[in-house]
């Protein structure tokens, strides 16, 4: 599954279960005046080691490594505590999990709690609440490894 697919499916997720703006961390875009969620994929790290299947008849064999990674959602602006609740409960829904284990991910460890990391900035204390949780996916690499047809075997 390519990182962009994945950025999809959550950026999806969360722009169909919030209330408010849901935008990407790290981009160069003006900074909204309202409410507004940021969206971060972080730390993806391989899980166990990569299981290689059975080569068939044609010497193609397929390897599976399963990745974890965090979705790291900010939100700002008073209030905006509420919004990252609702995101987190949307984890609960069958219609979400379903939607989100058709897309090839799978959810892990949503019980997080909403933190309030508001700081100081410019002589006012911005309002801002964090929430993170994990997810997995499976990475699948295709290679064909071919394999022996014959061996001439010279008598001794």
């Amino acid at each position: 599954m390519l990182y962009s697919q994945i950025e999809s499916t959550v950026y999806t997720w969360a722009s169909t279960n919030s209330s408010i703006p849901v935008i990407f961390a790290n981009e160069n875009g003006v900074r909204p005046d309202n409410k507004y969620i940021t969206l971060n994929i972080i730390s993806y790290t391989p899980i166990g080691q990569p299981y290689s299947h059975m080569t068939d008849i044609n010497g193609d064999r397929y390897i599976d490594q399963n990745e974890d990674f965090t979705v790291e959602l900010n939100a700002f602006y008073p209030g905006s505590n509420d919004d990252l609740q609702v995101l987190k409960n949307s984890l609960k829904k069958d219609v979400v999990i379903q939607s989100i284990n058709d897309s090839g991910l799978v959810i892990r460890d949503e019980n997080g709690t909403v933190m309030d990391i508001s700081t100081l900035v410019d002589d006012t204390i911005e309002k801002r609440y964090l929430y993170e949780f994990r997810m997995s996916h499976t990475e699948t690499i295709f290679e064909n490894v071919s394999f022996i047809e014959t061996v001439d075997i010279e008598q001794i």
